[in-house]
C-alpha cells in the first residue's frame, strides 16, 4: 500500500487498507479518510509492533460514519508471547475503535488475551454481524446477548474459550438471549465447556 493515501480526504471507497514492515501505509493516515464508506479490511496489523509509537493514541476510525463493514487482520506472529505482546496488540485494537454505526466486524488472527472496551454493545450496538476467527490466546468474549441487532456470529479457531457467555448478573434471562439471532457457527474451539457461565 503507497504512502500517501492519508492526504486523499475526499475518498469514498477502500477496500484494503495494508500495511507493510517499513513501508507501506501507516495507520495515522486513517485519520484523513473520515468519508471511507461501504466496507474496509484493514490488513498486516502485526507490523504495528510498538506500544510506544505515537500514532498508536489516535481513534483512527471513529469518524468514518459510513463504514458499514470493518475487518482487523493480523497475518502472523511477530513478537513472543508475554505481557508486552498483550499491552500492543491491545493498545492497537483499542485505537481502532469504528463509528457506532458499523453493522459488521471481522477480527482475524488477533493475539491479545483481552478485546477492547470499545468491542461491546454499548459502544457498537448496531452491529448484525460478528465474526472472531483464529484468536488463539483470547480468553474473554463480549457479552454477545447484549447486542440486540445481532443476526449473524462466527467463531473459529478460539483455542482458549471456555464460555461463549459469563453472565455474573441477573439482566438477562434465557428467554431474551440472542432474539435477533439467525446464524450460528462455532468450530474448532477445544476448551469449551458451556455456552452459559453463571445464571441466566
Amino acid at each position: 500500500m503507497p504512502e500517501g493515501l492519508g492526504e486523499l480526504i475526499d475518498r469514498q471507497t477502500m477496500n484494503r487498507f495494508v500495511l507493510g514492515k517499513n513501508k507501506g501505509g501507516e495507520l495515522k493516515e486513517l485519520d484523513g479518510l473520515t468519508k471511507i464508506r461501504g466496507k474496509l479490511s484493514i490488513e498486516h496489523l502485526e507490523f504495528c509492533t510498538s506500544i510506544v509509537d505515537r500514532q498508536m493514541k489516535g481513534k483512527f476510525l471513529q469518524l468514518q460514519s459510513g463504514l458499514q463493514e470493518l475487518t482487523l487482520n493480523w497475518r502472523k506472529r511477530t513478537i513472543g508471547y508475554d505481557r508486552l505482546e498483550d499491552m500492543i496488540y491491545e493498545s492497537v485494537l483499542d485505537c481502532l475503535q469504528p463509528h457506532s454505526n458499523l453493522q459488521e466486524i471481522c477480527i482475524d488472527g488477533y493475539y491479545g488475551v483481552n478485546l477492547c472496551n470499545w468491542a461491546s454493545s454499548k459502544f457498537l450496538g448496531c452491529l448484525v454481524t460478528i465474526r472472531l476467527y483464529n484468536c488463539e490466546r483470547l480468553r474473554h468474549l463480549p457479552r454477545f446477548d447484549q447486542f440486540s441487532n445481532l443476526k449473524h456470529l462466527e467463531l473459529l479457531d478460539l483455542s482458549n474459550i471456555e464460555y461463549i457467555i459469563v453472565n455474573n448478573d441477573d439482566s438477562v434471562s434465557s428467554s431474551t438471549i440472542f432474539s435477533s439471532l439467525e446464524k450460528l457457527k462455532i468450530s474448532n474451539m477445544p476448551k469449551l465447556v458451556s455456552w452459559c457461565k453463571g445464571t441466566t
